[in-house]
This record gives structure tokens, sequence and C-alpha cells, in this order.
């Protein structure tokens, strides 16, 4: 274990380090349990790429999930990414056939509603 001086425990105390730490630590671990819901996604500051980060695909594994998001002021603000490199192509050919099924969805209830119109 390391020693540490007394001018060094004594700002660690001052910001009170411990605490800080512990519910870090706590919020961390309730995320990787999904105690608070599922993670959907993060975002990054203006200007920056919305490719998702070194980290973000093993942490997403990490929490059991199979995909996530990246928002920004970048493309179309929006980024879809997978729990690992290979899985992200396959993470946007799934929300894209979402996005037209409930398009056509849509479309079929309209038609439906114009008919009973009618």
């Amino acid at each position: 274990m390391i020693e540490l001086n007394s001018e060094i425990k004594q700002v660690l105390n001052e910001i009170d380090f411990v605490k800080r730490y512990e519910a870090l630590s706590n919020e961390y671990n309730d995320l990787i349990n999904g105690v608070n819901g599922e993670f959907f996604g993060h975002a990054y500051p203006p200007g920056y790429s919305l490719e998702p980060g070194s980290a973000d695909e093993p942490f997403l594994s990490k929490m059991g999930q199979k995909r996530s998001s990246v928002w920004g002021d970048s493309g179309n603000g929006w980024s879809p990414f997978g729990d690992a490199p290979w899985s992200t192509t396959q993470v946007c050919e799934q929300i894209r056939r979402e996005q037209m099924a409930r398009f056509y969805e849509n479309r079929s209830m309209i038609r439906l509603e114009n008919r009973n119109e009618q």
C-alpha cells in the first residue's frame, strides 16, 4: 500500500475524495448492472467526431447491451455502434429495417383510415 504524505492526505480530505470516489463507484456499478435502465447513448462536445471512442464498445459489451449511439453536432447528429467493431454494420442495418417497418406500418394505417372515411 502507498503511504501518502500529510499534505496530500489533507487535500484529499478537503475535497471529500473518498466520498466522491465511493459515489462514482456506486454510479458506475449501477450503470453496469442496469439499475436505472439501459444506456442509450452519450454526447460528445461540439466539433468532435461521432465515431465511438476506444472504450465505448468494451463498455457496452460489459453492460450486456448490443447497441448504443454517440450524439453530437456532426453528420446527421448521431452515430449508432455495436458492442464490437464488426457488429456496428449489423446494428446500422437493424436500425434501417426497424425504421422502414415503422414507415410502411404508418403508411398502411393511413390508407386504412382513408378507406374508413370514405
